[in-house]
């Protein structure tokens, strides 16, 4: 299970653990919303009902290019990727040969895409709210702000 962070009084995860078997693996995804999405990976799936599968995910696309998204493959059909997954160890072999060709940090959001293009990547979507860290609000910022003076730790 990966987050970028963790609520222990979040019911998300457990969905995500719950919705699906543990083979294949699994991102928890929020409801598309054109707005929200130049902050998220937008997920283009397939299929009905609570799981869907991947099928290519747009890295924070422009608010046009996300009306656009929509326009094209119906915004039923797309989610938001909060940062929150089920690895299989299928998944993290992919994962670590991919990055060493690269050589780079790897950007999940991508590296998920990259898998879904060959295997099956269930998409479980939530409307319980999440807390992203990695998009601070008015309140997070000043909650990791460094007082004057101290060091940094």
């Amino acid at each position: 299970m990966f987050a970028d962070n963790v609520d222990p009084t979040h019911t998300a995860l457990s969905d995500l653990i719950n919705a699906t078997t543990s083979d294949p693996p699994a991102v928890l995804a929020a409801p598309f919303d054109a707005e929200a999405a130049s902050t998220h990976g937008v997920i283009i799936c397939t299929g009905t009902g609570p799981v869907r599968t991947m099928v290519h995910l747009v890295e924070k696309p422009d608010p046009a290019h996300a009306v656009h998204l929509a326009a094209e493959h119906g915004p039923d059909n797309l989610r938001l990727l909060p940062g929150r997954a089920r690895f299989t160890p299928h998944l993290l072999r992919c994962l670590a040969a991919r990055t060493s060709r690269t050589g780079r940090e790897p950007k999940l959001s991508l590296l998920l895409a990259a898998y879904a293009r060959h295997y099956r990547l269930d998409v479980v979507t939530t409307a319980t709210a999440m807390t992203d860290l990695g998009a601070p609000g008015p309140d997070t910022a000043a909650a990791f702000a460094v007082p004057a003076g101290a060091e940094p730790a």
